[in-house]
């Protein structure tokens, strides 16, 4: 029988989780691309709210590229590996490629995008 305490550990309750309360758009996207499956649409807001978290404690210059500043914050603050710093570069291709409808790339994954959310919540409960 079902307890009306017990919390269910659906994809969305798992979704939720992982996303920041502070961030609106990027949190309705996120909602609406696992609604309908959309694991692109889910790629630009995941990326959307990890930007949102390393720009409220840092300046990013318009002179250089925002990603791959993005990127080195996140490395440094994180210390993540290598590997990390590899797929999360390639994944900032992909939101790229998404963001911009360029052909002949890869099509995200929702493990691409539950990597950038895993980010994006270290990264701001570090900074926190």
């Amino acid at each position: 029988m079902f307890h009306s305490l017990t919390i269910m550990k659906t994809p969305m309750h798992l979704l939720l989780k992982k996303i920041s309360k502070s961030n609106p758009r990027a949190q309705s996207g996120l909602i609406k691309a696992f609604a309908t499956n959309n694991p692109s649409y889910g790629l630009l807001n995941a990326w959307a709210e990890l930007e949102f978290q390393v720009k409220k404690t840092e300046t990013i210059s318009f002179k250089k590229s925002a990603n791959k500043q993005i990127i080195v914050l996140v490395s440094e603050a994180l210390f993540l590996s290598k590997s990390d710093q590899k797929r999360l570069k390639s994944i900032s291709r992909q939101r790229n490629g998404v963001a911009h409808a360029l052909g002949g790339r890869m099509s995200p994954t929702w493990s691409d995008v539950w990597f950038v959310l895993r980010v994006s919540k270290k990264y701001r409960k570090v900074k926190a």
